[in-house]
């Protein structure tokens, strides 16, 4: 009994990390086979003590990925614990097998900081399609734009007018110079 008592004296005096869990990190990816220019969506989660904040990695991280975006969700208090997770939107215009490389994630907590770090993924980087033909073709032809009269006449009157306008300017007769002064 008097064991018990001092292992209860023992626990209560410990310090505040002693009795926390360590920090927990996961990952999705999804979907793990695209297209070239298509998106994949990379979600990390962080499982850490109600007080502790998270530092997400940066866009250079993701290479040879690009971010097209990024969203930080509020995190979610379940149980005494906090879940905080961050979306990222990605894609890849290199085609193979690509290795999302592991991302270094930090959980700052009054006891201090914790260096977590994701698993590695893949992603297969396909093209968009195969030419059987083998042809360098357009994507699309070539845009006509029609001729119209009628969308042209405004701009063909206001450029008469303007020459109706300088002309007359220009050949409109002088009017004399008052006595006295001297002429222009």
């Amino acid at each position: 009994m008097r064991r018990l008592a001092f292992a209860a004296l023992l626990l209560a005096g410990a310090p505040a990390g002693a009795q926390t869990a360590a920090p927990e990190v996961r990952v999705t990816v999804e979907p793990t086979r695209i297209a070239v220019g298509d998106r994949v969506r990379l979600v990390i989660e962080v499982e850490h003590d109600a007080g502790a904040s998270v530092a997400w990695p940066g866009a250079e991280a993701l290479e040879p990925f690009e971010v097209l975006e990024r969203q930080v969700a509020e995190p979610r208090v379940e149980g005494g614990r906090a879940v905080s997770s961050a979306e990222f939107v990605l894609t890849a215009f290199e085609l193979g097998d690509l290795a999302l490389p592991a991302l270094a994630v930090e959980v700052a907590a009054a006891d201090g900081v914790a260096a977590l770090a994701t698993e590695p993924a893949a992603v297969t980087v396909t093209s968009v399609g195969v030419d059987e033909g083998g042809d360098i073709r357009a994507i699309r032809g070539p845009l006509d734009v029609p001729l119209n009269v009628l969308a042209l006449w405004p701009w063909l009157a206001a450029m008469l007018l303007a020459a109706g306008a300088a002309f007359w300017l220009w050949r409109r007769p002088r009017r004399p110079a008052p006595d006295g002064a001297a002429a222009p």
